[in-house]
């Protein structure tokens, strides 16, 4: 696959990503930008603003990874974490300043203990890392679990789902299997992602997220389909 996910056998039963599928940004990054501080902005404006504060991709882009050399990897969940720690200020001091592909890849030694950007990561790395960076983490299954972690303040997820059918047509880089994105904000039955394979923060369904998370998460060699996490890494200060 182009765009390998982190999904596969191995570590737990549940460690598989999933793909990507869903409609198009609530609003152009610069656009949600403006809003930031207006006081008639909405809850998706703010949180669309919000998540372009903290956003990077995992491919090379002009503005959110101008240094990022591979444009094809497996960084998805890294960079769902770097995102993450981004957005409570826990950059570590050694990549403070040093761009978004430091960040990953720092992170990623952190997961995984080794820096090649072609090996799968799972949730329990994203459980077991986030620690490491002053967080709290712990698993999160189904929507409403969820929903019902994102009521609580201060609260992200690191989601495992798969974007295909759901929302791949807002992705930049299209990918049908285990992948990750960190949940920002729940508001009515709208939810905003930072999805590192896409152009921007996106904004979509609850109705299309759960069918992300619900979806499978690919195929073993022999055909077996690989189920879906469904579910993802609560983190909170």
């Amino acid at each position: 696959m182009a765009w390998r996910g982190w999904w596969g056998p191995g570590i737990i039963a549940f460690a598989v990503a999933v793909g990507c599928s869903t409609t198009p940004l609530a609003l152009p990054v610069a656009a949600a930008a403006q809003w930031l501080g207006e006081p008639h902005a909405g809850p998706i404006e703010r949180a669309v603003a919000r998540a372009e504060g903290v956003f990077i991709t995992q491919f090379r882009h002009a503005r959110w990874n101008p240094a990022q050399v591979r444009s094809e990897n497996a960084n998805c969940g890294p960079a769902s974490l770097a995102m993450a720690l981004k957005a409570y200020g826990r950059v570590p001091k050694d990549v403070r300043g040093l761009g978004p592909d430091r960040l990953i890849a720092r992170v990623r030694r952190s997961m995984t203990g080794e820096q090649d950007d072609e090996t799968w990561t799972y949730p329990v790395q994203v459980l077991l890392a986030a620690p490491r960076f002053g967080l709290q983490a712990e698993y999160v299954f189904g929507l409403g679990e969820i929903q019902q972690a994102m009521r609580l303040p201060g609260r992200l997820v690191v989601l495992n789902l798969n974007p295909t059918p759901a929302y791949v047509k807002s992705l930049t880089k299209p990918y049908d299997g285990g992948h990750f994105a960190l949940l920002m904000a729940i508001e009515g039955n709208r939810a905003t992602l930072c999805d590192p394979l896409a152009e921007a923060p996106l904004t979509i369904s609850l109705a299309q997220l759960a069918e992300a998370l619900a979806s499978p998460l690919g195929q073993h060699d022999d055909g077996r389909v690989i189920p879906p996490f469904n579910g993802g890494v609560v983190l909170w200060e």
